[in-house]
């Protein structure tokens, strides 16, 4: 299997997490939600997500950045690392 395109508005808007498009420290074209990383800690939307490419990178904590899709969907959805996988396309060899 490959990496399949994630449609991250989908993502966040079916599960009820909550992001915003325009504002400050969003960049253009970027979705931006709470830093699951930050957790209770991060007072506004400080984690931006590009869609296109799925990179993500927090505003308050430069460790908290990847392109990883799977290691955000684990974050973010709160789902164990196979279910992640599965939902980016890819299989256990991974």
């Amino acid at each position: 299997m490959t990496l399949k395109a994630i449609d991250w508005r989908r993502v966040l808007t079916d599960n009820s997490i909550e992001f915003i498009e325009r504002g400050k420290n969003v960049k253009r074209g970027q979705l931006n939600v709470h830093c699951p990383m930050c957790g209770s800690a991060d007072p506004s939307y400080h984690m931006g997500l590009d869609p296109d490419t799925g990179w993500w990178a927090c505003w308050r904590n430069s460790m908290h950045r990847g392109k990883s899709p799977v290691q955000l969907l684990v974050a973010l959805l709160k789902i164990p690392y196979w279910a992640a996988r599965e939902m980016a396309g890819l299989d256990r060899d991974y």
